[in-house]
């Protein structure tokens, strides 16, 4: 869980620690419990102590900035694969450090992913008021179903401080609507979260322009494992069609689905693999 991820949406990944609580149904089969337990961990459910890391675990990323500078791109670097950086109960003093750490490596494109959205506010002040905001944090929440679409979205979205917003399908355990996502905050309207407006009764789709920023970014994977819950491909080509609909301009990438025992990586969609991140504008044909 390094430099040289394994993951397909990222380059590297840095855990400022290990452990978390499970808030969710995305939650069940949590490969970092898994692993933390196979090592001889204790670090993952509420009141438990969390891993923490030294200096030569802190350095790596320093080193990659380093890299990334000399290759002249940047790198995609995911936080954290093995915790939640927004967890309540994660180490304050690690959290800041991190702050500190994705301000300093500017050639590193940080991907900050949560379960917990609302907790926004826990980066620097500065971050949020604009006095003081890195260009690469990029800020994304897990959504398996359309309860947590729903549920998440708004603390993404109302979030000032990043500059791409994005969501991570995974595991996909039922089909996502973001065209028509309920907002309490917008009224009670249901609201397109690709393209800055709502659905209204009288007027049909309303353009918002005082809506925060919109989502750019969606990730959709399958569960993996003996005991991987199953996912409909329905469903991806639904959510693949809403990314790609005239309007909207949203990255699209499928990472994994399960099929006959075995997890396929980069799975082909109607003869096309679906690799992009924002700013790239061509998937990979067959």
């Amino acid at each position: 869980m390094g430099a040289g991820s394994k993951i397909a949406w990222t380059d590297d990944t840095f855990n400022p620690w290990w452990g978390c609580t499970k808030v969710s149904p995305g939650c069940a089969r949590c490969y970092a419990e898994a692993l933390d337990k196979r090592v001889g961990g204790d670090h993952f459910g509420q009141g438990q102590p969390r891993r923490t890391f030294g200096e030569k675990h802190w350095a790596g990323p320093l080193r990659w900035d380093r890299q990334a500078a000399e290759a002249g791109r940047p790198r995609f670097v995911f936080s954290g694969s093995m915790c939640d950086v927004f967890d309540e109960e994660g180490p304050e003093a690690e959290r800041d450090r991190l702050w500190k750490l994705i301000e300093a490596t500017p050639h590193l494109t940080w991907l900050l992913l949560t379960k917990r959205p609302e907790n926004h506010e826990m980066v620097p002040l500065a971050w949020q008021t604009g006095t003081r905001r890195p260009a690469n944090v990029w800020f994304g929440a897990t959504a398996e179903d359309q309860k947590r679409l729903d549920e998440r979205v708004p603390g993404v979205m109302e979030a000032p401080w990043p500059a791409v917003r994005f969501i991570s399908w995974e595991p996909a355990l039922g089909p996502l609507d973001f065209l028509h996502v309920a907002w309490p905050g917008q009224g009670g309207h249901m609201v397109d979260v690709f393209r800055r407006g709502f659905w209204s009764d009288d007027w049909g789709f309303v353009n918002h322009s005082d809506m925060p920023l919109r989502i750019s970014w969606v990730i959709a994977g399958g569960e993996s494992g003996a005991h991987a819950r199953p996912m409909d491909e329905a469903w991806v080509r639904a959510v693949r069609d809403q990314c790609l609909a005239e309007g909207a301009d949203v990255a699209f990438f499928y990472k994994q689905r399960w099929e006959t025992g075995r997890k396929v990586e980069m799975p082909l969609l109607d003869g096309v693999r679906y690799d992009v991140r924002p700013g790239q504008t061509e998937a990979a044909p067959k």
